[in-house]
C-alpha cells in the first residue's frame, strides 16, 4: 500500500546541526520502511472489521488543513492523516 509515506511529516526533529539532521532523516527512512508492512496490516485489519469506532480531528500543517483519523475496534487501533474529512480517507 505504501501508506507510511504520508505519515513522514509526523516526526519533526527541529533545527539541529546539519549532520544530525541528515542522520535523523536517514533513521526516519529506515524506521518507516521497517514498520510499513505492520502499519499496512493494521489498516487492513481495521478496514475488515464489522464494527469500528472512528473519530477525526483537524489540524493545520504549514497552513494546510488536514485530518488525523483513528479507527479502533477490539483488535487494533489505526491512525491515519488525510486531506479528506469524509470516508474517502479510508
Amino acid at each position: 500500500m505504501g501508506t507510511v509515506a504520508p505519515l513522514s511529516g509526523i516526526l519533526h526533529f527541529g533545527s539541529q546541526h546539519p549532520h544530525q539532521s541528515r542522520r535523523h532523516t536517514e533513521n526516519h527512512r529506515r524506521v518507516s520502511a521497517a514498520i510499513e508492512p505492520h502499519y499496512d496490516r493494521i489498516g487492513e485489519l481495521a478496514r475488515k472489521s464489522e464494527v469500528n469506532h472512528i473519530d477525526e480531528t483537524s489540524f493545520t500543517k504549514k497552513g494546510v488543513l488536514q485530518w488525523l483519523w483513528v479507527m479502533t475496534n477490539a483488535t487494533v487501533a489505526f491512525f491515519l492523516i488525510h486531506a479528506n474529512r469524509s470516508k474517502k480517507a479510508f
